[in-house]
């Protein structure tokens, strides 16, 4: 096992060591999928569906990719926002992924 001095400052030492050990890490929270689409919960199915074809037009990476000298960081980045969007598009798109996301978000379980 490390020594304490291996341990980031902020580690909770009063863990059970039976547990695998990892160190704690900071999280990356994703954006609600509303906000994704840039649309409000409230909307109609139909408005969902179509700021979500306008969104992923705009956020396609053959789109993004045109300009010239991007680095490897800034396509990844276009990668990442191309793929967030397409898997909003898909939950909400389709009323019964919407509904059971609406639920999980109700409850405080999406993230």
């Amino acid at each position: 096992m490390p020594s304490e001095s291996e341990f980031p400052r902020d580690f909770p030492f009063d863990l059970p060591m039976h547990l695998p050990f990892h160190y704690p890490c900071k999280e990356r929270k994703r954006p609600r999928l509303y906000e994704v689409i840039d649309i409000d919960p409230s909307s109609s199915q139909e408005d969902i569906n179509k700021a979500a074809k306008w969104k992923r037009i705009e956020s396609h990476p053959d789109k993004l990719k045109r300009k010239k000298g991007l680095s490897p960081n800034e396509l990844a980045e276009i990668d990442s926002r191309a793929m967030e969007v397409g898997r909003a598009a898909d939950t909400l798109s389709d009323p019964a992924l919407r509904s059971q996301y609406d639920s999980k978000v109700a409850m405080g379980m999406a993230e």
